[in-house]
């Protein structure tokens, strides 16, 4: 756990999560995997932190917040639709013969879902021609952009093409779009689920963000929810609110009818309203102009070429290679968290249509100094921002801007940043984590040492040993055991010998624990054929 004061400055994410939970506390779809608890406050502030966060992130994420807020104050009663409207006492008669909306027709025939009309569903038309207009006029302008791409995977998938308007009520089409239960992208995946669905979900990659990675993995999970319950309202349920919780209230009633279901107030209150939402939305996005809608700026399809690169190459260089702004790389490629493609493998990357022969021709003849790569460092106790800098050769206005850092001064200990580095510096076996610019060592392990004094010895963290090192049982080092750091050229002497005088109730592996020793080195030290010791004996702390 982050100690607190690391969330002294994402505060505001924190009580918008709080004000979120209690406005509006629901589970999302993937909350799946049987598990029925709420997310935990921490596991999602923290999993907010993983990463900087971009303008587009935070634009897309306050757009969803602000329009969930609308909705809930909407559902709570704060906005009325329906009452008297004042031309009713100017002109009655007028008024009085305008067609009731309850009796609105649907011709089932226009939807490959089984879309109906009942108050449910009128109610959310209502919202979305009323306040949520302008939400909903955002949404179908989206629309335009990705409703090629997501009927033709739905179609190949064989699953009804309507199923689009889910992806409007979870997102508003918004590749960047983070919910306060840690869903994120078009589709609103949780981390598991993602997973589950074959989405890569890392430090370096979400594919959750990737439009066209989480179109397909939607299309999976509504293939086996519809497997599963054999109707598709509720399946569009489960995927909200998890299939465990559906299956429950099935059992409870001992229905499978999702709209006897929600008269019975079987389900979370959210996905009472959740199928009403999408078919209010496939309703009015087959005829938006005639319910109100005027729809200005449609979004054209993405158009793009694809390049592959080897290990970790920044999307600014790409841009620079195609002959294009970053803003245009980034926005194809927004599942690459930090700017840059991963190590170690090999990334598809997307340039605009047309820039594809400019980057081959520009890369191919990039010095490999100007290929920039990247390390990944976690933030170690009295780390400051300009220790780091130095520590990988790098100018900290590089890593502030990278990182995205709003003050160079509050890193926190835990926190993990991604170095700028020339490619190469690093040695092609070298792990992740490894400081750039250090040259490995091989230690061989000595009667009495483990791995904090080893980790003091040479300047580096014990945890970064056992990654460097692949340790899986890191407390039983073994005598002449091969060590390979990466720390500084010439260790630290090691320190001198410190002594302990024992205290009633003492023993030695007490004694050893408390003074990260083993209870062998302290025997050896001190010359012990036996573990008995006495109070008042001074035993030397160190090895011999």
């Amino acid at each position: 756990m982050v100690p607190f004061e690391g969330y002294l400055q994402p505060m505001r994410c924190v009580l918008t999560w709080m004000i979120l939970a209690i406005l509006a506390p629901s589970a999302s779809h993937a909350d799946e995997a049987e598990n029925e608890s709420s997310p935990n406050l921490w596991d999602v502030v923290e999993a907010g932190l993983s990463g900087p966060v971009s303008v587009e992130e935070e634009l897309a994420s306050d757009e969803l917040r602000v329009s969930r807020f609308a909705e809930q104050a909407y559902v709570d009663g704060d906005e009325r639709p329906g009452e008297a409207d004042a031309s009713l006492y100017v002109q009655p008669t007028e008024v009085l013969s305008e067609p009731d909306p309850s009796a609105l027709q649907i011709d089932s025939s226009a939807y490959d879902l089984p879309v109906v009309h009942n108050d449910i569903v009128q109610k959310w038309m209502d919202y979305f021609q009323g306040r949520g207009k302008v939400w909903f006029t955002r949404y179908l302008e989206r629309k335009s952009a990705w409703e090629p791409m997501i009927n033709a995977t739905l179609g190949e998938a064989g699953l009804p093409k309507d199923l689009i308007h889910v992806a409007m009520i979870e997102s508003g089409f918004s590749n960047h779009a983070h919910s306060h239960a840690a869903a994120v992208g078009m589709w609103q995946f949780i981390a598991p689920t993602g997973r589950g669905y074959g989405l890569r979900i890392d430090y370096w990659i979400d594919e959750r963000k990737d439009p066209f990675l989480a179109t397909q993995a939607a299309s999976r999970f509504y293939g086996d929810l519809h497997r599963q319950f054999e109707d598709w309202a509720l399946a569009m349920a489960a995927y909200d609110t998890g299939p465990s919780r559906v299956r429950r209230a099935m059992r409870k009633h001992g229905s499978r009818d999702y709209w006897l279901l929600v008269e019975k107030r079987s389900l979370h209150p959210e996905t009472r309203d959740y199928v009403g939402k999408v078919f209010a939305a496939a309703i009015l996005a087959k005829n938006p102009e005639k319910y109100g809608f005027e729809i200005k700026t449609p979004h054209e399809p993405w158009r793009f070429e694809e390049v592959n690169i080897e290990g970790s190459v920044s999307l600014s260089i790409v841009a620079r290679c195609a002959g294009v702004d970053l803003e245009a790389v980034e926005e194809l490629n927004p599942m690459y968290l930090r700017g840059a493609t991963p190590p170690k493998v090999t990334s598809v990357v997307r340039v605009p249509v047309g820039t594809k022969e400019d980057f081959l021709a520009a890369f191919d003849k990039l010095p490999e100094s100007e290929r920039l790569s990247y390390a990944r460092h976690t933030v170690a106790s009295g780390e400051a921002l300009g220790v780091i800098a130095e520590k990988y050769g790098v100018p900290m206005q590089s890593i502030v801007e990278f990182n995205r850092l709003p003050n160079a001064n509050k890193i926190r200990v835990g926190m993990e940043l991604v170095i700028p580095v020339p490619s190469g510096a690093e040695g092609e076996t070298a792990p992740d984590n490894a400081p750039a610019g250090r040259r490995a060592v091989t230690i061989r392990v000595k009667s009495g040492e483990n791995l904090s004094t080893l980790a003091q010895r040479h300047g580096v963290r014990r945890q970064d040993i056992i990654d460097w090192n692949k340790l899986s049982d890191p407390d039983s080092l073994q005598i002449g055991q091969e060590l390979t750091l990466y720390g500084d050229s010439a260790p630290a002497p090691p320190p001198a010998p410190k002594s302990y005088t024992v205290k009633a109730g003492d023993s030695l592996y007490s004694i050893a624990l408390a003074h990260d020793l083993t209870v062998d080195g302290l025997k050896r030290a001190n010359g012990l054929s036996s573990n008995t010791i006495r109070p008042g004996q001074v035993l030397k702390l160190g090895s011999d």
